[in-house]
């Protein structure tokens, strides 16, 4: 798992399908820059991970920019709050962000062989 220090995890307020009230976060950041650098052995590389990710919401953006020069993996974060007020026609969509962000950062890092080739499972992962 990549190890972020301000992983984003489930969270179990958001498990309601509507609001009736907003949501007020308590903000104590507006933008986390966080950088990893991986140094791989030698004839190994990363599988599975995506080049980009992007999520934004009108309350907030995650970007993830993955890159492998040589032997070192790269894999940069920026997390950016705009707004700690959710308002309740916004929720659904701040739930999907949200969402999408923990499992964007719970997926594993996986280091294989060059040139193996890894398939997908063939159903999705019980939780």
């Amino acid at each position: 798992k990549i190890p972020w220090y301000s992983d984003y995890t489930p969270d179990a307020s958001l498990s309601a399908e509507q609001r009736t009230y907003p949501i007020e976060r308590e903000p104590n950041v507006d933008t986390v820059r966080e950088t990893i650098i991986i140094d791989m052995p030698e004839g190994y590389e990363p599988s599975g991970l995506s080049r980009s990710f992007v999520r934004e919401h009108p309350t907030a953006t995650v970007r993830v920019n993955t890159s492998v020069n040589g032997r070192t993996l790269q894999i940069d974060r920026v997390s950016v709050l705009r707004s700690a007020y959710i308002k309740p026609s916004d929720y659904t969509a701040y739930r999907t962000f949200y969402n999408d962000v923990v499992e964007h950062d719970r997926r594993y890092l996986l280091l294989v062989p060059k040139g193996t080739v890894v398939k997908p499972p063939s159903k999705p992962a019980k939780r």
